[in-house]
């Protein structure tokens, strides 16, 4: 290996580099201990403007704002339950993707674009849904929305 011609540091040296490497690890474990908390806080704020039929998606302040992604999904057998009475089967069918085996077998799971159809011709059918369908934070964005001068 050629680099080890010119890697000779003294031990005070790698000491120092050693050291320092040491401290960086523990800050960037504070600081990302402290970020989650921050996450979690903005994620508990979120939450408790949210109703059971209002996802509530941003937060806004003064100089700052956030927006929540996610994503939306039913349980297999919810849906089936829910929907048997109102849809057909060749209807449900387009809902629910059939189990597939590749290398790992996945298991059935709701097509969610096929539901939000079935969801947006309302009646009891969409509120049964809205009530099955669980919502999962998939991640926040801050953002600047002013630069700090009135």
């Amino acid at each position: 290996m050629k680099w080890k011609k010119w890697m000779k540091m003294e031990t005070n040296k790698i000491d120092a580099i050693l050291s320092e490497y040491e401290v960086l690890g523990v800050q960037i474990q504070a600081l990302q201990k402290k970020k989650d908390e921050l996450e979690a806080m903005i994620y508990m704020e979120l939450d408790s403007r949210s109703s059971d039929t209002n996802w509530a998606t941003v937060l806004k302040g003064k100089d700052y704002e956030v927006k929540r992604s996610s994503k939306s999904s039913i349980a297999v057998d919810d849906l089936r339950y829910i929907a048997e009475e109102w849809m057909d089967d060749e209807e449900l069918d387009k809902c629910i993707r059939k189990a597939r085996t590749r290398i790992v077998e996945e298991p059935e799971r709701v097509m969610m674009t096929e539901v939000k159809k079935l969801m947006k011709q309302g009646g009891e059918l969409a509120d049964y849904i809205e009530k099955m369908t669980k919502r999962v934070s998939s991640g926040i964005k801050v953002k600047r929305i002013n630069d700090g001068q009135d």
